[in-house]
């Protein structure tokens, strides 16, 4: 899975080349004036969103494996029915 801030860099350093741009600096980094100032005309700030997602419950798991259980089960009594 991709997390959307890399997505994000990626997508501005290749607009950023397209328009003739060199090279960027979007870690935040303390660098010589230059690359503050550039930072600051990119007109908004990118933070580090983090995703936290828990193991699914027992009940999900079961639900999830028995599911084709469940279809096939069904299939075959409309063939007999």
């Amino acid at each position: 899975m991709m997390q959307s801030p890399y997505f994000l860099r990626w997508m501005v350093c290749k607009d950023l080349a397209a328009m003739g741009y060199t090279g960027t600096d979007l870690t935040g980094a303390p660098y010589p004036h230059k690359v503050t100032r550039f930072k600051s005309q990119l007109g908004g700030e990118l933070v580090t969103n983090w995703l936290i997602e828990r193991p699914p419950t027992r009940r999900y798991r079961l639900r999830r494996n028995l599911r084709p259980l469940i279809k096939y089960v069904r299939s075959m009594m409309r063939r007999l029915g």
